[in-house]
């Protein structure tokens, strides 16, 4: 009996090793499997799934945009005969989801990931790609600290800190409002820039009378209700604002201003890049003020965004057509910045393979992921000027040592849930530039003085086109025929757009 009992624990121990090598050969043939060498692989972290449907909305666009250039490249052969594979993940707009979504990307076989769409859940995330190694690309993340001290991540749009700085002066200098009144919400995003303004404003002192603000917290619906009563009280008061700034989250945002317009309230607005999309008028869609008046809720709100279409020249006009023919909606800016963060990422890894293939070390193959990782952020590093930039839908694309590109920042207004370019921009002049009748420009409110040698300069928007009143004297034979017709400008301030 006892000779039985030990052959058990001898065979038992067997068996136990045999079941060990078994699941250990199971797992080296899964990953292998999910390993395809013809295949390169890149990933993309954006809400699904779980959370407001705006937000899921957003989510579709950043991977419509990145799809769209997947499979771009793939159709003109991939990266040297390799075909591009975008691998999708669902944070569902919540940092903890987000923690875990990252390590699932550090455990594929992705070389680098495009995303988180905001603050809040990149800095989460970010965390993790720093540990593991992994190069990340936001093209919508704006809070500052996304990229500081964290040597993987990228940022391929403006700063918080940039659009503050454009929304002050352009409320300061175009609108000229007497009495600004600030919303915020109380994530990364919405705090770090609602901060940003109320310095300036505070600033800025006689310039512009800053009348207060106020902040959302979890009960979105108790401080919406808040913050109502107190514009009302304002407004029974005489002293409604001219302006009503909303630094905030959209789906936050839209149910401020349901409320606000729906009673009375019809001040204007100014919103960062978080209200900037189409998909922003859509969601009242479904209201019947706006089904008896296109544009009841957001006419008049302005909102900072990276790119407009109506203004970003022949291939802007392009892009346009053939992601609406393919996807059916027309882009906003999201879609165009993961479409170009997707480019930045490939011609990256493109940049590493060619870097590698010239080297003598010849330090890595397909499969060794972590060289690879290494290797694509030291060639996303080198994207480093004006001559090494990646040539976007809109603009060009190159790193600074804070791995941030150079920021762009357009001004555009709601018109009948149409978003176009506001008929004042303000554009950064570079420090340094030597500038032609300095002291008349600034005294004519050209030029707006932002630092000690850095300024903003005023550009003319002009809306053009034909009334065509009466076509007469066809001539199929020669082509030719008289055109009676009107020919339009749209535009503000006194120049001369003929």
């Amino acid at each position: 009996m006892q000779k039985t009992k030990n052959k058990w624990k001898r065979y038992r121990g067997e068996l136990f090793f045999l079941l060990s090598l078994l699941i250990f050969i199971l797992v080296l043939g899964w990953v292998n499997l999910n390993f395809n060498p013809d295949t390169i692989k890149i990933a993309i972290a954006v809400p699904q799934s779980n959370t407001e449907k705006a937000l899921v909305s957003l989510g579709q666009e950043m991977i419509d945009g990145a799809q769209f250039y997947v499979d771009q490249v793939n159709r003109e052969g991939g990266i040297k005969g390799k075909k591009l594979e975008l691998l999708v993940y669902d944070d569902q707009f919540k940092p903890n989801i987000a923690g875990k979504v990252a390590q699932d990307i550090c455990a594929s076989s992705a070389l680098g990931i495009l995303g988180h769409y905001t603050g809040a859940m990149s800095l989460k995330a970010g965390e993790v790609y720093q540990k593991c190694e992994i190069p990340a690309i936001t093209g919508s993340a704006t809070v500052d600290t996304v990229t500081d001290n964290n040597p993987w991540y990228f940022r391929t749009i403006f700063k918080n800190s940039d659009q503050a700085r454009f929304i002050a002066h352009y409320v300061q200098s175009v609108f000229k409002s007497k009495n600004v009144y600030l919303v915020t919400g109380d994530d990364p995003y919405s705090k770090t820039l609602g901060e940003e303004l109320k310095t300036y404003f505070i600033a800025f002192g006689e310039k512009l009378n800053f009348i207060g603000s106020q902040e959302l917290n979890d009960d979105i619906s108790r401080t919406v209700d808040s913050i109502f009563f107190h514009l009302l009280k304002l407004k029974k008061a005489g002293q409604e604002p001219d302006l009503i700034i909303i630094a905030m989250q959209e789906f936050e945002a839209t149910k401020l201003i349901r409320k606000m317009r729906r009673n009375g309230i019809n001040s204007s607005i100014v919103g960062g890049d978080s209200i900037g999309n189409v998909s922003f008028a859509q969601s009242f869609a479904d209201t019947t003020e706006e089904q008896s008046t296109p544009g009841f809720f957001t006419d008049d709100i302005h909102a900072v965004v990276p790119a407009i279409l109506d203004i970003s020249g022949e291939e802007g006009e392009k892009f346009k057509n053939e992601f609406e023919l393919r996807y059916g909606y027309t882009p906003g800016w999201l879609p165009i910045f993961y479409h170009d963060s997707a480019h930045v990422l490939v011609e990256a890894i493109k940049n590493a393979i060619i870097a590698n293939e010239n080297s003598s070390q010849k330090r890595f193959n397909f499969k060794d992921i972590a060289t690879m990782r290494r290797q694509v952020r030291d060639a996303l590093t080198k994207i480093n000027s004006p001559e090494k930039a990646v040539e976007g839908v809109t603009r060009t694309f190159y790193f600074n040592d804070q791995r941030n590109t150079q920021p762009l920042v357009l001004m555009g207004i709601f018109n009948q849930n149409q978003f176009i370019s506001a008929l004042t921009q303000l554009t950064l002049i570079k420090d340094g530039t030597i500038i032609n009748d300095l002291e008349e420009e600034l005294e004519q409110d050209n030029l707006i003085q932002i630092g000690s040698d850095s300024y903003l300069e005023k550009t003319h928007i002009v809306y053009t086109g034909i009334d065509i009143n009466e076509v007469t004297h066809i001539d199929e034979k020669n082509s030719s025929f008289l055109l009676d017709f009107y020919l339009w400008f749209r535009y503000k301030g006194d120049i001369e757009p003929d």
